[in-house]
């Protein structure tokens, strides 16, 4: 029987680097269907518009006249859409993301494979760039940060959802590793080596005033404004191949050596990167295809030191690297380049690029999908390591360790071979059995063999009652800063009145998805780090905590979750209990499950308060959180009346 396989991919309304991914794709799976927000059948190329394809309600909302494509100011609404497809028939289901794609909720059957082209950079690295650029002046750029914020957390939720993460670059691997706290493999996006081999043999012997080539969407990040700056009052030329919201900004920048044009056709690209004299890269990509493109036709490329050009171009190897992003750089960069003692070598340049040709993607993918099949059949539920030749091998979806030369390997999330702080063995499934870690450490082992069930809890975690539960943090923050705003007041002022010093101390604690923010308490300790009579009072009750209030109405915890802790603690606890990290996929609290249960302060253990906060990640809703709160009152009164009798 024909396996049923889905492809998922955001928009299809151009044919830019993620849409040349999807066709090779489209290649390897060619029973594929097909899903995407919206299509565009006259922009894509004949591979992609002859393939039938499932769209969303995004798509009946792009076609409307007064819209005219501009459907990317939907965004809030691209989660909802993505969500939307059906594809319960279907035992695998890859997704081809640099937006919403890889939160396709699969049936839980299927084998779901993401391949990453980008996170969402827009609402990350370049948000700055983008809110700047919102139209609407001071209220549209505050929804666009409202928007940003919202998307942030959603692609933080939605990361969890697929069993095998693939990055297009290290530099897309390490933003994952950093917003997600997963690992991905690295298989990088597939070239036609080959069309360009072609097209430098067939295009003339270059001349002296052959031109500089830049391929670009001409959008704010890509920072094109930088190389049509620097060609000002030069005398080389530059071709600009492109087009977006940054067009008519640029053609007023351009000076009578800078020629933009608008897309053009596979054919004349080639013939451009084969005239040309060097391509020039001024944006921040998490590949850049075209910089290997450039490279097959034997042409060098002047790029910015960022991103996934660090992975292509070696200075003086295979290009020249722009040390910083200005105007300046750009031009010492084309200073350089006309003073080089030697033209680079066009063989050593095509035998560069011959590393990413189509068919090693092809062989690697195929390869990381049969892995991944193979730990969902022989595995508990992805940790098994498979065997290659005679050593463990590095399991797809980053949950199994791997072995080198008999030595013990890492596990791609941080999760294998060692154990549990280095005390359980290396078992046949990855991790040792519990029966065999000492009791002290059994809650980071099993926090780590739960690791990728745990993120799918809280990726299945109901919308509306996550949403349900902010609006209650927000309604209780505002009605207890406005109860307990005479006390916090006046407790204030016997503080100041102790002891020298504010009345309120800040601290910076770790949140939700490792993101530090400033905590606020009342002051409890002098400046010699003891605690003052007051202080002894208040910490007991809880009382210290009340401006913690402020930290919940801003977002930045909860009333009730795992409580937060100090950053230097944070990274010592992650290397003595692995799993740590996953308490964070949840918003920090005032009160916890951990705190309800005996575990307050510093002196409670450690690993048993892991234990209580990742049960409640897993158990999460509305109704353990009433529990929490309702129980918290007699746990800190009951705590406090046994340290005044002590």
């Amino acid at each position: 029987m024909r396996e049923r396989v889905a492809i998922v991919h955001d928009w299809l309304t151009t044919m830019r680097g993620g849409e040349r991914v999807l066709e090779v794709l489209c290649g390897v799976f060619p029973q594929a269907d097909l899903f995407t927000l919206t299509r565009d059948p006259a922009a894509l190329s004949p591979v992609l518009a002859g393939r039938r394809a499932t769209t969303s309600p995004i798509d009946r909302v792009a076609r409307a006249p007064f819209v005219g494509g501009r459907f990317r100011g939907l965004l809030p609404l691209f989660p909802f859409a993505v969500e939307s497809f059906k594809l319960d028939d279907y035992s695998l289901v890859v997704s081809s993301s640099h937006c919403v794609a890889l939160g396709a909720i699969a049936p839980p059957t299927a084998l779901h494979v993401a391949y990453v082209h980008s996170t969402l950079r827009y609402v990350r690295e370049a948000q700055r760039t983008y809110e700047t650029s919102a139209p609407g002046g001071r209220l549209g750029r505050a929804a666009f940060r409202g928007t940003a914020h919202y998307m942030r957390g959603w692609e933080t939720v939605a990361a969890a959802r697929p069993h095998v993460l693939i990055a297009n670059s290290r530099y897309t691997r390490d933003r994952i590793e950093s917003y997600f706290q997963r690992d991905a493999l690295v298989i990088e996006p597939p070239i036609e080596t080959g069309r360009f081999e072609r097209a430098a043999a067939r295009a003339p012997r270059p001349c002296a005033d052959a031109p500089f080539l830049l391929v670009s969407a001409l959008v704010p990040n890509k920072r094109v404004d930088l190389a049509v700056r620097a060609f000002q009052g030069r005398s080389e030329r530059l071709v600009v191949v492109g087009d977006g919201a940054e067009r008519g900004r640029l053609e007023r920048l351009a000076g009578p050596n800078v020629e933009l044009l608008h897309r053009v056709d596979d054919a004349t690209l080639d013939a451009l990167c084969a005239s040309c004299k060097a391509l020039l890269h001024t944006g921040v990509d998490d590949f850049g295809m075209v910089m290997v493109e450039a490279l097959a036709t034997g042409k060098p490329v002047l790029a910015c030191a960022e991103g996934g050009a660090l992975e292509i171009v070696r200075d003086g190897e295979t290009g020249l690297l722009i040390d910083a992003p200005t105007v300046e750089g750009v031009r010492a960069a084309l200073d350089r380049f006309a003073c080089l003692p030697a033209p680079f070598d066009p063989a050593v340049l095509q035998a560069f690029a011959k590393r990413f040709d189509r068919e090693h993607f092809e062989r690697r993918f195929s390869d990381a999908v049969e892995d991944a099949r193979r730990v969902r059949r022989g595995g508990a539920n992805g940790h098994a390591a498979h065997a290659a030749n005679g050593h463990a091998a590095h399991a797809t979806n980053g949950h199994a360790a791997h072995a080198t030369n008999g030595h013990a390997g890492h596990g791609a999330n941080g999760h294998a071979g060692h154990g549990a702080n280095g005390h359980a063995a290396h078992a046949a499934n990855g991790y040792a059995p519990l029966e065999d870690v000492p009791v002290e450490h059994r809650p980071a082992a099993e926090s780590a063999l739960d690791s990728l069930d745990l993120r799918r809890a809280v990726a299945n975690q109901p919308r509306t009652a996550r949403a349900f539960k902010r609006l209650l943090d927000m309604t209780l923050a505002v009605s207890g800063l406005a109860l307990t705003a005479p006390l916090v007041a006046a407790l204030g002022a016997c503080i100041v009145l102790e002891s020298r010093g504010p009345a309120l101390f800040y601290q910076r604690r770790m949140g939700l998805d490792q993101r530090s923010f400033t905590l606020v308490k009342l002051r409890t300790m002098d400046a010699e780090r003891r605690v003052t009579r007051l202080g002894g009072l208040l910490r007991p009750l809880g009382l210290d905590e009340l401006p913690q209030l402020w930290n919940v109405l801003k977002g930045d915890m909860s009333v009730i979750g795992p409580r937060p802790e100090v950053p230097d603690r944070v990274e010592r606890y992650e290397r003595e209990l692995p799993g740590y990290r996953l308490r964070h996929l949840m918003r920090p609290g005032i009160t916890g499950w951990a705190q309800v249960n005996g575990l307050r302060g510093d002196k409670s253990s450690i690993a048993e308060r892991l234990r209580f906060d990742t049960q409640y990640v897993r158990q999460w809703s509305l109704g353990m959180d009433a529990r929490i709160f309702a129980r918290t009152f007699s746990t800190v009164l009951g705590d406090a009346l046994r340290e005044r009798r002590g």
